[in-house]
């Protein structure tokens, strides 16, 4: 079977599928840089491609069955993590049965994944007309007992909802444990990923999923992710899952020439990195690719299929980029340790700065952490941070980006005369992973959450009398003393 996509002219238009040399129905606009998929009863066709002057035709570079499945496969070996995890308050899911804490990183969002911790019975899908009669999943479980969630449960499953939503914080798409949340939610706007203890006849592996489920319908739901075979490490299981989700917001695999279909990443340490849609397993870093990488046998734009394949909307840059717009923070009675804001860097452009008022002379630092740092592989964003002086047309004093770490440290020396800084927030990269003896990451899949908080700030000074200004014991702060003395 031949597919072809046929494109007129250079700026937005009509396309129109030919199958076999024959006009399809299935037609609609295109714009000008297309990268995209076509459901028809009986195939999907991936589509590359940009418009250029005069008609353009785009040849189908893959031909995928409705069908089509990933089999991740499980890990090789065991990659413990270590950390505390943040819970929230359980309660009971719509069944009853099991405690569920009940997370939903983006409540407002129409868009929906719904991470299904408490078993499910399966029936009237794909799976069933494949392998025959229902299927009841299994709660997951870090122990025997499938009746009740233990602490370290709700830990754990909140730790691995934590991990998914970090990579899907690009998109206003909501990672929830609410059943109700996904029944309400629109059909062509939800995935159910089923995470269990059960292993299903036949599956050898991580997890396994349906192409483009996502806009489509309950029949190709859900993703399976089998936590018994990822050796029931929290890494793994928030990995493969969103993997697994990944292709059914239409995402293909990334792998490397001479290493198979799925590449398992580079490098050692804080900064080890493999693409989610490899094998991402262990990695400190984990982030979504357009294949920059040497040997790359996928340049799909993850970031942005994900928002196009799915009319799926990128999450609202909410903080400004440049200095001279920095939004202010409250700087009021804070102490080393306290926490000035958080945020999201969304896409490799993404900058966000913030005005911090320094009231009192002395030195100061700012640190950026991510959620690599408190629980490594679970993060994507490896941070810059750069510091301005407001005070002087705003010019750059000190720069953190350093290769071996994803956190950053910014400091200065604040006087009576220079209070007025900004702290501006970038995803970063570092190596050559285009070379052949490939080290490190761009900045493209460098995206997800921040912490801004103090790490040294200057007290206020004490009283000061004549005698200490004349001695200059109160420098910093003698011109207002002075006035009295």
């Amino acid at each position: 079977m031949s597919l072809r996509l046929v494109l007129s002219g250079s700026t937005p238009g009509l396309w129109q599928l030919v199958v076999d040399g024959v006009e399809t129905d299935e037609r609609g606009m295109h714009p000008t840089a297309v990268s995209g998929s076509i459901r028809t009863e009986s195939h999907v066709v991936r589509l590359f491609g940009s418009a250029a002057v005069g008609p353009l035709i785009l040849t189908a570079v893959e031909v995928v069955a409705d069908d089509a499945q990933c089999r991740l496969p499980p890990p090789l070996s065991t990659h413990a993590l270590a950390g505390d995890v943040r819970t929230d308050s359980a309660a009971a899911d719509s069944d009853g049965q099991l405690a569920v804490p009940v997370l939903d990183t983006r409540p407002g969002s129409a868009n929906v994944i719904y991470l299904d911790f408490d078993g499910e019975n399966v029936t009237e899908t794909e799976w069933n007309t494949q392998y025959g009669g229902p299927m009841a999943a299994a709660p997951f479980s870090m122990d025997s007992n499938m009746t009740a969630f233990s602490a370290k449960d709700i830990a754990v499953i909140t730790t691995i909802v934590r991990g998914v939503a970090e990579d899907y914080a690009p998109w206003d798409i909501s990672i929830t444990t609410s059943r109700a949340r996904y029944d309400t939610a629109d059909v062509s706007s939800r995935s159910h990923c089923v995470i269990t203890n059960s292993v299903f006849a036949g599956f050898n592996t991580g997890g396994v999923a349906h192409m483009y489920a996502f806009p489509d319908s309950d029949y190709w739901q859900p993703t399976w992710i089998f936590a018994s075979n990822l050796d029931m490490d929290v890494q793994h299981i928030a990995s493969a899952a969103a993997h697994e989700l990944g292709h059914q917001l239409g995402l293909f695999h990334d792998g490397r020439t001479g290493l198979g279909e799925y590449y398992p990443g580079h490098g050692i340490g804080a900064t080890s990195w493999a693409p989610i849609m490899g094998l991402p397993y262990g990695a400190s870093i984990t982030q979504w690719s357009d294949g920059d990488y040497f040997g790359a046998t996928n340049t799909q734009d993850d970031v942005y299929d994900v928002a196009w394949l799915n009319a799926v909307d990128p999450v609202p840059d909410d903080v400004p980029d440049s200095p001279a717009q920095a939004l202010a923070l409250d700087t009021t009675s804070i102490q080393a340790g306290a926490v000035l804001a958080s945020g999201v860097i969304s896409n490799r452009n993404d900058a966000d700065a913030f005005l911090v008022v320094v009231e009192h002379a002395g030195p100061f630092a700012l640190d950026v952490t991510t959620l690599s740092q408190e629980l490594p592989g679970m993060g994507n964003l490896d941070v810059r941070a750069e510091l301005y002086d407001a005070n002087d047309g705003y010019t750059l004093i000190h720069v953190s980006d350093s290769p071996d770490v994803v956190t950053a440290r910014v400091q200065a020396q604040a006087t009576s005369y220079a209070k007025n800084w900004v702290v501006v927030v970038r995803g970063t990269g570092w190596g050559h992973p285009a070379s052949a003896n490939t080290t490190g990451y761009s900045n493209y899949g460098s995206l997800g959450a921040y912490t801004l908080s103090v790490s040294r700030w200057p007290a206020a000074p004490a009283l000061c009398n004549s005698s200490s200004v004349r001695n200059r014991e109160c420098e910093a702060c003698s011109r207002r003393v002075s006035r009295i003395c």
